[in-house]
């Protein structure tokens, strides 16, 4: 099952010649994993210790500041024993402007190590594969 996440652009997100900013995607990107991760219910991963191991963006086209919100799709493509992978779509009027992709860890903050990811993140996380 695909998440989608509507990310409201900001004035402040573009740069001198009205692009959106490149580095701003990968805050549309936190915004929907966010999202995301709280839509997971019992097991909100939000909530608990996950933190971004990787960040790839593939950049499509530009974006110029509008109205309309940019529409991040997300799911999963992958669960492992510590981690997950995140794919994401960045469409904007009809056109995708951006594909991604994150790895994302279980973490054990007091620990400041890695862990291994619970039965019931692994089942929260079943539902947003795409298939």
């Amino acid at each position: 099952m695909i998440f989608n996440h509507a990310a409201q652009m900001r004035f402040s997100d573009t740069d001198a010649m009205g692009h959106v900013n490149h580095g701003r995607f990968l805050t549309y990107l936190e915004d929907a994993r966010v999202a995301l991760f709280a839509a997971t219910g019992d097991a909100n991963l939000a909530a608990v210790g996950v933190i971004l191991a990787r960040a790839e963006v593939d950049y499509r086209r530009p974006l110029m500041l509008s109205a309309q919100p940019v529409n991040v799709s997300v799911w999963v493509a992958e669960i492992g024993t510590k981690s997950f992978t995140l794919d994401y779509e960045l469409e904007h009027e009809g056109e995708i402007a951006a594909q991604a992709r994150t790895v994302i860890v279980g973490f054990d903050y007091a620990a400041q190590r890695s862990r291994v990811l619970t039965d019931l993140e692994r089942a929260a996380l079943e539902r947003w594969r795409k298939g």
